[in-house]
């Protein structure tokens, strides 16, 4: 496998290379962007439409791997899955050592005031 830098060019179709069923259900509750199933033979990926911003597939599809890659067995919904699965989507959509030239210093507190 190729290892390349920046962000991956399309999320699905990585799952999918990668043998991850992704289904769109029809409209469903809101309060769902979407939810995965790491069962076998193949694990799956469904995302509810109603909400029709690509940028946020993108993330939700991100999230859905973190999930299916740290939480087999864990309990949906929980707190510290849920945001275990964001950290991971932010990582693996903008990884740190892509942004970190990018982005503003902090700063550090030790300068002085006139």
């Amino acid at each position: 496998m190729v290892e390349r830098a920046g962000p991956v060019p399309h999320v699905v179709r990585l799952l999918e290379s990668h043998g991850v069923i992704v289904l769109v259900l029809p409209r469903a509750a809101e309060r769902v962007d979407a939810f995965s199933v790491g069962v076998h033979p193949r694990p799956m990926v469904f995302f509810n439409p109603a909400k029709g911003d690509y940028w946020r597939n993108r993330f939700d599809a991100a999230h859905e791997l973190g999930h299916l890659v740290m939480h087999a067995d864990a309990e949906p919904g929980e707190k510290i899955v849920e945001d275990q699965a964001h950290r991971f989507a932010a990582e693996f959509l903008m990884p740190e050592a892509d942004i970190a030239a990018s982005c503003p210093r902090a700063p550090t507190g030790t300068g002085s005031r006139s």
